[in-house]
């Protein structure tokens, strides 16, 4: 297997787990009308092509034992722990698509994956050291305050933009109410998405330190992919039939897409599977590399700050509303500053 063994190395995977951690969401708004429950399919099946491609060459080159290898030689239930919560993050990552869909990327970033941030640090710390208290509590603090302050930029733009749908009504005459929009539904989405997939890396080491030997990077990234075989198919026609938004689908409209909107879901998956890998090689090659894992920690979790940066400036999510941008753009410095108060911790 390959793993990064410098300093420098273990700093270029973690700036590639930041770009791929949040360029997948561009897939989303790239696919346009397309629902996220019928995304979410091709997204799932794009992550277990990634890790088929991965499992295949970066999992088997080197001198080492190979990934399979690796799965052999694991015991079962640290196996099953880590399928088993694949499923979860399997739901939390389509719950993110939603959120995505819904709201844009600036919530879903800023909420959820700030959510997420604040969840993977406390579950690692109660796993391994990861920083110092008092970094970890202000940075979490820091952090938690990105939410809020992004949940209330959320609201003040759906409010606005119904007040303009209204004017624009009343000008041409219409008559009667016109529904309003709740900006629930989209911070919820984001926050139950984070809240899963921030306890991905907790409970991947977890994993990890109860067998003498240990899962690699691969193995843990590959088990987790492994659990949307079984559980794309069914969280999606959850969502089909139960949509967050819009009218029931059946699973037929999901050969309606066109090749284009396949292959956006597809890329999406593996990208988001490749940032996941990324990730935890960072995270386990830190020590041996002489980089700290708060720094590495910090690093991977900037996805936040790029997701933030492409919502608010270049899709425009907040333009509608001078306040609301100005709400966002506090958010997104307030992720920024809790994210380098993680980075600057040392134990």
């Amino acid at each position: 297997m390959v793993f990064p063994l410098t300093y420098t190395s273990v700093l270029l995977v973690a700036i590639a787990s930041l770009i791929l951690g949040s360029v997948w969401a561009l897939t989303v708004r790239a696919a346009g009308k397309w629902r996220f429950e019928l995304l979410s399919i091709d997204f799932g099946l794009g992550v277990i092509l990634g890790a088929v491609c991965i499992g295949f060459t970066l999992g088997t080159l080197g001198q080492e034992i190979t990934v399979f290898d690796n799965l052999i030689i694991m015991r079962k239930f640290s196996i099953g722990t880590l399928v088993a919560y694949g499923a979860l993050v399997n739901l939390g990552l389509i719950l993110l698509l939603g959120a995505v869909s819904t709201a844009g990327m600036a919530l879903a970033f800023l909420a959820g994956m700030s959510l997420a941030a604040v969840t993977a640090a406390i579950g690692m710390q109660l796993v391994q050291p990861l920083m110092r208290p008092v970094y970890l509590g202000l940075g979490s603090i820091l952090l938690l305050a990105a939410v809020g302050l992004v949940a209330g930029a959320h609201g003040q733009r759906i409010r606005q933009r119904d007040t303009d749908l209204l004017q624009k009504a009343v000008a041409a005459g219409m008559k009667g109410k016109l529904p309003r929009t709740s900006p629930v539904k989209g911070l919820l989405l984001a926050v139950i998405g984070g809240l899963l997939i921030g306890l991905a890396q907790p409970v991947a080491i977890w994993a990890q330190g109860r067998d003498e030997i240990g899962f690699g990077a691969y193995a843990m990234s590959i088990l987790i992919a492994s659990a949307f075989a079984v559980g794309t198919p069914f969280f999606s026609l959850f969502f089909l039939n139960l949509p967050v938004q819009g009218e029931p689908l059946s699973f037929t409209a999901w050969f309606k897409g066109t090749a284009r909107q396949h292959l956006l879901g597809l890329g999406g998956g593996w990208l988001w599977f490749a940032g996941l890998t990324a990730l935890l090689l960072a995270a386990t090659a830190t020590p041996a590399a002489g980089m700290t894992r708060s720094l590495a920690f910090s690093l991977s979790r900037s996805s936040i700050i790029v997701g933030a940066v492409i919502g608010i400036f270049m899709n425009g999510e907040f333009a509608n509303s001078a306040p609301a941008r100005s709400r966002a753009i506090a958010a997104l410095g307030a992720a920024t500053a809790g994210l380098l108060v993680f980075a600057l911790s040392r134990l």
